[in-house]
């Protein structure tokens, strides 16, 4: 009775996260901010002719406003939790080795999977653009979702200007709407704030073949491993080997398995 009683707790705390949160960002954006509404007109004028006053006003707040939900998801998430997830960032081209030169200090992307659970890659949507190569990567986790967060400001392989020392920011599209003709996520009631992951309770399992892609933004990130979907058959496979020897890191399949390596000059037996 009593384990059961503390499994209760726990539950019940894991739970609990992301309503604290919610109502952490609500009142953050009650308190502080011109709220998120704007009206059709403003959208019209902003696609068609430009920015009105108003629109510039509502970004500037957007991008303050996803500060601010990042520091609270950073207070309430459960990052013994987060960093029990494997992380993997997907290969566009099945050529891992670019990804690899950049700067850990970078703020990446990746899908985020259960402990020893399948891999399958789900970003992009496209199968036909899926590469099926990826690098597994550990690191701080920023933010993360159950769902696709458009995450934004430039590539992982480049520091933006006057950045370079620190590394840049990804942003959140959702939430400050970077690059996009539509305004983002701000609302704490909307329902896409429910595709935050704060804990286990929250996370829902990519496994799915058809199940589109989480994503997590990662910081401080470093490889792990190179990971080849269908081992030797994948046709990127040569080019996921070589970065995996000139980086020292082991090649894994879609099953955590490892994949034998051959070292170069090595003499077959």
């Amino acid at each position: 009775m009593k384990l059961l009683l503390e499994n209760w707790r726990e539950y019940l705390a894991e739970s609990e996260r992301m309503e604290k949160a919610r109502a952490e960002f609500k009142k953050a954006v009650k308190d502080g901010y011109v709220g998120p509404e704007i009206s059709f007109m403003d959208w019209f004028k902003w696609i068609y002719h430009g920015y009105s006053d108003k629109v510039a006003n509502w970004r500037k707040n957007a991008v303050t406003k996803e500060k601010d939900l990042k520091t609270i998801y950073k207070k309430n998430a459960d990052r013994n939790f987060l960093d029990s997830l494997t992380y993997i960032h997907w290969s566009m081209s099945g050529d891992p080795a670019k990804y690899l030169t950049a700067d850990s200090k970078h703020q990446t992307s990746a899908e985020g999977y259960a402990p020893n659970s399948r891999f399958r890659q789900h970003f992009p949507d496209n199968p036909f653009n899926q590469s099926r190569v990826g690098i597994q990567i550990r690191g701080f986790v920023v933010f993360g979702s159950n769902a696709n967060l458009v995450s934004q400001s430039g590539s992982a392989y480049e520091a933006q200007p006057g950045k370079e020392a620190s590394g840049h920011v990804k942003s959140v599209g959702k939430v400050a709407d970077e690059g996009e003709n539509q305004p983002g996520w701000l609302d704490p009631a909307d329902p896409q704030f429910s595709d935050l992951v704060f804990d286990e309770e929250t996370f829902s399992a990519n496994t799915g073949r058809f199940k589109s892609n989480n994503e997590f933004i990662i910081d401080n990130w470093e490889p792990v491993a190179i990971v080849v979907l269908g081992g030797r058959k994948n046709k990127h496979f040569d080019k996921a080997l070589q970065a995996a020897q000139e980086n020292s890191l082991p090649l894994i399949d879609e099953n955590q398995n490892p994949i034998e390596i051959e070292r170069q000059y090595e003499t077959p037996t």
